[in-house]
């Protein structure tokens, strides 16, 4: 097995290679990550744990920064998911006319038209309804341990219950995530110019 102490890690540098990105193997407490290149995003995916003080809890995180055109974001998540985000947020949810969507996804935005034209594009539709137990959101401030974005920078960030240890699966949502990145550019939400902003974690 070599350097490679566990399936994940073995799993996550094959998908590297295959989608000719790099795979940065585990640094002390800092978790191995994929990143892909997309133009001048970069896709990272990584792995982090919650504790309560009882259990800890493993997600799989795909996030990319990105130079943005206007003040929009979103949170998109399965119903019955993230209960406690449900209960924070109080702004009226987001249907889209596309009943696939709306049964099966809670979806806040500011901006219900950019929501409805990126539903449009059946690539991002299909591959959305296939994720299960996660979310998918904007991100806006970025905290001390992350590093505090540039004005001008925001995030697109996926996470999901659980370290993801196939291929299949990790290839879905890079494919996701590059769908979404073009569609709101061509929807002036974000620019496809290079962020100077690199994450310390």
């Amino acid at each position: 097995m070599g350097i490679f102490k566990n399936k994940k890690d073995m799993v996550w540098k094959e998908f590297a290679e295959e989608m000719k990105g790099q795979f940065i193997e585990k640094d002390g407490f800092r978790p191995s990550k994929v990143i892909l290149k997309n133009g001048n995003w970069n896709i990272v995916f990584d792995t982090y744990t919650v504790s309560d003080g009882r259990t800890n809890t493993k997600y799989t995180r795909v996030r990319v920064p990105f130079v943005k055109k206007m003040d929009f974001y979103m949170d998109i998540h399965e119903k019955g998911i993230f209960k406690w985000v449900e209960k924070i947020i109080t702004n009226d949810n987001i249907t889209t006319g596309i009943e696939s969507i709306d049964e099966q996804l809670i979806i806040k935005s500011n901006d219900q038209k950019i929501i409805c034209s990126m539903f449009k594009n059946d690539k991002i539709l299909e591959l959305m309804l296939a994720q299960k137990k996660f979310k998918m959101f904007i991100k806006r401030n970025q905290g001390v341990f992350g590093g505090k974005f540039p004005d001008h920078t925001n995030e697109l960030q996926f996470k999901v219950y659980g370290v993801i240890k196939d291929k299949k699966s990790l290839k879905e949502i890079n494919g996701l995530f590059c769908e979404l990145l073009n569609e709101l550019s061509n929807l002036n939400v974000l620019s496809k110019e290079k962020t100077d902003f690199e994450y310390l974690s």
